[in-house]
């Protein structure tokens, strides 16, 4: 059996979310049979080959460069005709195919909170799933929570698809026992001191001023440094103004350049790991923390809102009416209880032979 995986996630040299998610998937499809043939196809080099199986093979179309990736995928068809199974990891399946199709939605962003894309982006996301969507009736979601939000807005349409949910999961490297690490690191701070942590890209959906808002109201009475991780988007100047005016950058570090090993070693140390996005399609960062035995509190608007109390060391946080510096302040002090790991999200991929 033969499957070919958008690969325009995994062209970046620092990987997103959905390229995370896609390697899981591709990893598990592996797994679950190693006769099968995995193409990635993409019209530009994909980056970090070496995290792929050594059976996955890459199709790059750099020739073709040029021309947007969303309008690669939808034309691919007319370049490759053979009767296989198309895996659109990024919103995307091509208009034409001689196989069966999966649409993988991972979020409503371009719907929910418009504001964190250039208006090119929406314009192109909006426009490659309306077409996806009239091109197959087998969709994927990476989270019941985007599911939900699908029924929720395409209300009249929904139920002619064919819905399955395979869950983002946790990466093997915050589950597996610690590692030793070098911290001889260039850093500007200490893992033994107190710090709050948070994951994720730098942009105005992550709701990065609130916490930073908090943070300046507790610094007085707390002894505690603010760690952000993630790569920067765009419109992120109001955060770097704030930290300014409020004169608290000797408190709070900014880093992108971290590996998942210390990254691990960052979630396993952090006194508290805070995540108050206004809005996720899934939402892994606090997953992979409370993986790593950290307290975390987590946005309502992610699927953390379908685990926080079975799981425990979880507080639920709304942006829209919740008093963040209050929720941290009640975490901080509250003791931790055993993680359960066995009840984080699994990636169980279907038996396409049998679909």
């Amino acid at each position: 059996m033969k499957f070919y995986i958008d690969g325009r996630c995994f062209c970046e040299k620092k990987w997103a979310g959905v390229a995370r998610y896609g390697i899981e998937f591709v990893k598990k499809l592996c797994q679950q049979n190693s006769n099968y043939l995995i193409f990635i196809v993409s019209n530009k080099v994909v980056k970090h080959k070496d995290r792929f199986p050594k059976n996955v093979k890459f199709i790059e179309i750099v020739s073709l460069r040029f021309i947007p990736g969303t309008f690669f995928i939808l034309f691919l068809g007319f370049f490759i005709m053979r009767k296989s199974i198309f895996i659109g990891l990024s919103h995307t399946v091509p208009i034409r195919w001689s196989g069966k199709k999966y649409l993988c939605i991972h979020d409503f962003c371009f719907t929910i909170y418009p504001k964190s894309m250039t208006l090119v982006n929406k314009i192109f996301q909006r426009l490659s799933l309306l077409i996806s969507l009239n091109t197959t009736k087998n969709l994927i979601f990476v989270s019941k929570y985007t599911m939900e939000l699908f029924d929720l807005l395409y209300p009249n349409t929904s139920k002619k698809y064919r819905q399955q949910i395979i869950s983002n999961t946790v990466s093997e490297a915050f589950l597996s026992k610690q590692e030793s690490f070098d911290k001889k690191v260039n850093r500007a701070f200490d893992y033994t001191s107190e710090y709050i942590l948070y994951v994720g890209s730098l942009e105005p959906r992550k709701n990065l001023n609130a916490l930073i808002e908090s943070f300046n109201k507790i610094i007085d009475n707390h002894d505690i440094q603010l760690i952000l991780v993630g790569s920067k988007r765009w419109r992120i100047s109001s955060m770097y103004k704030r930290l300014n005016e409020l004169n608290i950058t000797d408190r709070v570090h900014i880093i992108s350049d971290v590996c998942d090993q210390e990254l691990r070693l960052l979630y396993s140390n952090c006194s508290l790991f805070v995540y108050p996005s206004w809005y996720e399609g899934f939402g892994i960062p606090p997953f992979e923390a409370y993986a790593c035995n950290a307290k975390a509190v987590c946005s309502i608007h992610s699927e953390m809102k379908f685990y926080a109390d079975k799981l425990g060391n979880i507080w639920s946080y709304n942006p829209n009416k919740d008093d963040l510096t209050e929720i941290i302040k009640h975490a901080l002090k509250s003791h931790k209880s055993s993680t359960k790991l066995n009840l984080l999200p699994k990636m169980e991929l279907p038996n396409f032979e049998n679909e």
